[in-house]
């Protein structure tokens, strides 16, 4: 099992949309067998509170990581959903809501993978890019 997906997702705060959104996200975390990882950025979600229900749901599946947007960066944010075939080694927030680290082996094959979930920012200046380099 190789699958990964990478959603930039746009907002998951927005009523108005989120519900297809979150619908479509169950509908990639129900499919285990083909689903290793899913990240979803710009979720522009600030706490772990706002992480909508349905999707913590799965956390009998997937290790559920985050990092959130702040309020001099809002359209940040990332959720990065790892099967549970992998051991979660070792975890961190590299650059608040726009880089998260993750070490994970697998449990059968005992392969170590490192993972980085990177959101760029469209319009960032020098000085940002030097932060997150």
């Amino acid at each position: 099992m190789t699958g990964i997906i990478q959603w930039k997702i746009r907002g998951l705060k927005v009523a108005s949309n989120s519900f297809l959104k979150i619908k479509k996200c169950i509908s990639k975390l129900e499919d285990v067998q083909k689903t290793n990882i899913l990240s979803i950025q710009e979720t522009h979600l600030t706490s772990n509170d706002e992480i909508p229900k349905r999707l913590l749901n799965f956390d009998h599946l997937y290790h559920i990581l985050s990092s959130h947007a702040s309020e001099n960066d809002k359209g940040a944010g990332i959720i990065l959903f790892i099967n549970k075939t992998e051991e979660l080694l070792d975890s961190e927030v590299l650059f608040p809501g726009r880089l998260l680290y993750a070490k994970i082996q697998n449990k059968v094959t005992s392969e170590i993978r490192n993972i980085f979930s990177f959101y760029g920012k469209s319009l960032a200046t020098k000085s940002e890019i030097k932060n997150i380099i």
